[in-house]
C-alpha cells in the first residue's frame, strides 16, 4: 500500500534556520525521490523584503504541492508562512494532509543571528527588525500551535546536522 502523500509548510522567524534546512534537505541522500522540496525565496527575494510578494509566493507553492499531492507525491515548502495563510486560501481543502513545523529560536538568539547576518550583509534596520521579530514570533507560535497537525524543532539547541536528523524523523513519521 502506498503512503499517503503530505504537503509539509517549514515556517519560523528570520535566522531560524529555514533556508539552512532547506539546503542540508535538497543535498540529502535520504530525502525520498517522491518528496519536492521548495524555498519561497528560491527565487530570490525582492527589495520589498516580506510584502505582499511573499503571500503570493506562498499561495503559488501551495498550488503546485496540491498538483504534486494529486500526482500522489509530497512537498515541503519552507519560509515564512502562517497557518491561516493556508488554511484561509481558496485551495484548501481538509483533505489534504497539511503540517506544519516551527523552527523555534529565543529572541535573544535572533538578535545573536541578525546582528551577525547583518554585519556580513548589511541592508535592513536592527532596531525595526528585533520589533518585527517578536510579533511575528508571537504570531507564529499562536498559530503553529493552534494546529492538530504541527512540530517544532528548537534549531537553537541543535547543530545543522541534528536539525537535519529531527527532520528526517519527522518525513519518515509522515511517510508511515
Amino acid at each position: 500500500m502506498r503512503n499517503k502523500p503530505f504537503i509539509l509548510f517549514i515556517t519560523g522567524v528570520s535566522c531560524s534556520g529555514k533556508s539552512s534546512l532547506y539546503d542540508s534537505l535538497k543535498r540529502s541522500k535520504r530525502i525520498l525521490a517522491s518528496i519536492i522540496i521548495h524555498d519561497i525565496d528560491e527565487n530570490g527575494i525582492p527589495a520589498a523584503g516580506l510584502g505582499p510578494w511573499r503571500i503570493f509566493r506562498v499561495e503559488e507553492l501551495f498550488h503546485k504541492a496540491i498538483q504534486n499531492y494529486k500526482k500522489g507525491k509530497s512537498t515541503i515548502i519552507c519560509g515564512i508562512s502562517l497557518p491561516h495563510e493556508v488554511i484561509d486560501s481558496k485551495q484548501y481543502t481538509n483533505s489534504l494532509n497539511i503540517y506544519f513545523l516551527l523552527l523555534q529560536i529565543s529572541h535573544k538568539e535572533y538578535k545573536k543571528r541578525s546582528t551577525e547576518r547583518h554585519k556580513k550583509y548589511g541592508g535592513y534596520n536592527l532596531k525595526k527588525s528585533f520589533r518585527d521579530n517578536k510579533k511575528l514570533t508571537r504570531k507564529l507560535n499562536h498559530q503553529i500551535k493552534n494546529q492538530k497537525n504541527h512540530f517544532i524543532i528548537n534549531t537553537e539547541k541543535y547543530t545543522r546536522r541534528k536539525t537535519l536528523e529531527e527532520m528526517i524523523k519527522i518525513i519518515r513519521k509522515l511517510n508511515k
